[in-house]
């Protein structure tokens, strides 16, 4: 609906806005999770973008290396090359890049290839039904070699049991997200589990 209404610019500067603010918070309380911001297909071709993330960056002092923008794999087909050069542009800052839904879409290699990407998202359907299903657990294994073999993180989204995750790990699956790791928590909340969960903590 954003996108419809021409809104999606603002709606964006705001989520990007009270993210990074949180982001802001819980680093003056100790803690410094690297945060997770999905794009919208309109805004990936939006040439103010770079500076819109670098306002709200600056504005919270938060370093670029602590923010990873998502975007969907069936939009980095739709204007590549305008896409390349906004990406390119806040990756030479620090700033992470993810595609988000891995698997879902059409991207190509070559997308891949040339995309300044550091980390792939396997999509929820595929990982929620690999252990029952054997042609979504070779979707699964296949994203994990292709994205090491670009030299990418592999998160596996929707893992909702310790088996699943179990067998993410054998396969070397970098990171889970999903309800086997914890449930959505307020920001409160996420600092306690930080606190006892984070590697080193």
């Amino acid at each position: 609906m954003a996108e419809r209404t021409g809104l999606i610019g603002t709606l964006t500067h705001w989520i990007l806005n009270a993210s990074v603010r949180q982001a802001a918070q819980w680093r003056a309380a100790g803690i410094a999770p690297r945060l997770s911001v999905n794009l919208s297909l309109t805004m990936l071709t939006d040439r103010e973008l770079p500076a819109l993330v670098d306002q709200s960056l600056k504005t919270w002092g938060v370093p670029a290396s602590a923010l990873v923008l998502e975007i969907a794999e069936s939009s980095v087909i739709v204007d590549a090359e305008r896409s390349v050069a906004i990406l390119t542009r806040m990756d030479g800052v620090g700033i992470g890049l993810s595609i988000d839904d891995f698997g879902s879409g059409f991207s190509s290699l070559n997308h891949m290839r040339r995309f300044p990407l550091d980390e792939i998202k396997i999509d929820r359907p595929y990982v929620r039904g690999m252990l029952q299903d054997a042609g979504d657990l070779a979707v699964v294994r296949s994203a994990i070699d292709i994205g090491h073999n670009f030299g990418l993180r592999v998160v596996a989204e929707g893992v909702e049991t310790e088996e699943t995750r179990a067998e993410l790990a054998r396969l070397g699956c970098d990171l889970a997200q999903g309800h086997a790791v914890s449930p959505p928590l307020s920001p409160a909340a996420f600092r306690d589990w930080w606190v006892h969960h984070a590697p080193g903590s």
